[in-house]
């Protein structure tokens, strides 16, 4: 499989963009109720693109997200796996979840490709 390295592309200052991310953890405690910390963690760099109409999809309620962004980043972001929420993403003023990830590691060390919907609101602060 050929292997093509776009690491330098897309560390490039020029394509980068800063967003922050939320990580939501819920764990069950001893009096039997769900117990959620949120961290966040800030000035993060990746590529933000718009995402194309591919990735709509539909909620549970049957509505569509308003808007869809891809993003390519060394941060390892998660999406909804071993006790952790999916992140929630705040760039350019709004709020998306990451809906899908993918390993692209074979185009440069460490990156991967997030899908990430419009979520509604910010979302509250965890403590």
């Amino acid at each position: 499989m050929p292997v093509l390295d776009v690491s330098e592309a897309l560390n490039e200052p020029d394509f980068q963009d800063t967003f922050s991310v939320q990580r939501r953890t819920e764990t069950v405690g001893l009096n039997g109720r769900a117990e959620r910390v949120a961290q966040t963690f800030s000035n993060i760099q990746g590529v933000v693109t718009q995402g194309s109409p591919k990735e709509i999809y539909r909620r549970e309620d049957g509505s569509l997200p308003s808007s869809t962004i891809i993003i390519f980043t060394q941060f390892r972001l998660q999406n909804n796996a071993g006790g952790l929420a999916s992140d929630v993403v705040a760039w350019s003023g709004n709020y998306y979840v990451v809906t899908s990830l993918e390993d692209w590691s074979l185009c440069g060390a460490g990156f991967v490709r997030a899908t990430c919907h419009s979520w509604a609101t910010q979302p509250a602060a965890i403590a």
